[in-house]
């Protein structure tokens, strides 16, 4: 048996839990989902309000990235983005994907 090699980093020691092994591509996956569960805690405890959210703020919810996000505010300028069920109107967006987002989002009224 050979020996575990030494985390790269402290920070990334305290990622792993005693019964995890190292090396590098388990590490990566380690800290993406742990760093997604964070995320997804956080949203939930404060949603993005899609009225108002920047590119950057929108891509950070699940199944939306960047070119969504730039759709979504392009849907919202035009005055289409009422409610969640909105997002269906663009393409590539679904209802598994608004089900998806849908307890990490709201929709204010914009005065």
């Amino acid at each position: 048996m050979t020996p575990r090699p030494p985390p790269a980093t402290p920070a990334f020691a305290a990622l792993l839990r005693p019964d995890e092994h190292y090396d590098d591509a388990a590490a990566a996956s380690v800290r993406r989902e742990r760093h997604r569960r964070v995320l997804l805690s956080a949203l939930r405890n404060e949603p993005i309000d899609l009225s108002h959210a920047s590119v950057r703020e929108l891509a950070r919810l699940p199944g939306i990235g960047p070119r969504r996000a730039r759709q979504i505010l392009a849907l919202r300028q035009r005055g289409a983005l009422l409610r969640v069920e909105d997002l269906v109107k663009i393409r590539g967006i679904g209802p598994r994907t608004v089900e998806t987002v849908r307890p990490y989002v709201v929709v204010s009224v914009v005065t």
